[in-house]
């Protein structure tokens, strides 16, 4: 290979699927091989001693960009590689890698090398993969979204509530009181008068809860027949304040199938903006299972 002239380089380079072209220090071809006559439909002997901007097949804007790219590179004296698009023989547009820089050579012969790959194919594969990948991502957004919101009650969910209390408590430090309830006897209701219309009451609860609760309290169906309402911002006398509402509201507007009210049980706490959210809640769940202890449809607060 040490003796290999530049006939056999020529050759050699003209089997290459890849268009290749060198140019002089006046950006005049003085190489082009059988790939770069195939991509643009243009002989050696037409391109050969020219410049891009006597390529009479290229429209004019194209001629002198190219011209102006070409010679920004040379100058630069390092290699780069740019993707564009080029009309090939076919009439088409093609999309390319052009890998392409300026060289001075032993004799301090400055020249430029080109090299185009047609990336085409592998283009349209990558977008058809993004687009996939993007039509992925909306649906595990939205898959997230809905993991975010309770179904039946339109409300947040339990993850929601925790994504909130770890906000408050651990980066905002915030204070807030926190009211747990369920729904007294719920179970009778189910099993008396089937999921149908369990599921209609845990809805009609819901409501009367946003109804009470202002606009900047976090409602969350914390599973099964518990609710759980964060209220930022808020005084102690008037988070219990708030829970009566709410178990006035449930009592006076959600009725069984049988025309009996519905009743709830809460329980209240206090986060003064240290420590665990986690902890807020559970004194919460404590205070309701003492609500329940009382006779439920009752109020009971944690110890503050």
């Amino acid at each position: 290979m040490n003796n290999l002239n530049i006939f056999d380089l020529n050759m050699v380079l003209d089997m290459l699927p890849n268009a290749i072209f060198l140019k002089d220090e006046n950006l005049h071809f003085v190489f082009v091989n059988k790939a770069y006559e195939v991509m643009f439909g243009v002989s050696r002997n037409y391109i050969l001693g020219k410049s891009v901007l006597e390529m009479a097949h290229l429209p004019e804007e194209e001629r002198e960009m190219y011209q102006a790219d070409d010679m920004a590179t040379l100058d630069k004296q390092e290699f780069n590689h740019h993707i564009f698009s080029y009309r090939f023989a076919d009439g088409k547009m093609h999309t390319c890698l052009h890998w392409s820089g300026g060289f001075t050579d032993e004799n301090n012969v400055r020249g430029y090398l080109g090299v185009i790959v047609d990336i085409t194919e592998q283009s349209r594969t990558i977008g058809i993969l993004r687009s996939q990948l993007n039509s992925m991502v909306t649906k595990v957004k939205l898959a997230d979204e809905s993991s975010l919101t309770d179904s039946l009650t339109q409300l947040q969910t339990r993850k929601y509530l925790d994504l909130v209390l770890d906000k408050y408590a651990k980066v905002e430090k915030r204070p807030f009181c926190c009211i747990m309830l369920d729904v007294d006897r719920f179970k009778d209701i189910n099993d008396t008068f089937g999921h149908l219309a369990g599921d209609s009451v845990l809805k009609d609860v819901g409501a009367a809860i946003r109804q009470c609760a202002r606009s900047n309290d976090i409602i969350c169906r914390y599973g099964g027949d518990e609710f759980v309402v964060l209220l930022p911002n808020c005084t102690f006398k008037k988070a219990v304040s708030a829970a009566e509402r709410i178990r006035t509201a449930v009592a006076g507007r959600v009725a069984r199938p049988d025309g009996k009210p519905v009743s709830v049980s809460l329980g209240c706490s206090e986060h003064d903006g240290h420590g665990d959210g986690l902890r807020t809640l559970h004194e919460a769940d404590k205070a309701l299972y003492a609500a329940k202890q009382a006779g439920r449809n009752h109020v009971c607060v944690a110890p503050v």
